[in-house]
């Protein structure tokens, strides 16, 4: 039997009022994932301009750019 690969989630920083439509159509181009991970329960807490994360597993990309209007914290774990 061959190994499946883990499932990977995504998450994107979007401005408000962008349509479910509009976000999937700027996937990968207007949008980008700010963090890739193996971890499907991520916690997410969200105050005011400020946006928390708590991970457990693998993080396969991070990045907490300067062209977001907000600022991203993580905290991520092996287990």
């Amino acid at each position: 039997m061959a190994d499946l690969s883990p499932l990977v989630y995504q998450y994107y920083v979007v401005p408000t009022g962008i349509t479910d439509k509009a976000f999937l159509k700027g996937v990968n181009d207007e949008y980008l994932s700010f963090l890739s991970t193996s971890d499907r329960d991520a916690k997410v807490e969200i105050e005011g301009g400020t946006i928390r994360l708590s991970v457990r597993g693998s993080v396969y990309k991070f990045h907490n750019g300067a062209s977001y209007a907000t600022t991203i914290y993580l905290n991520a774990a092996p287990y």
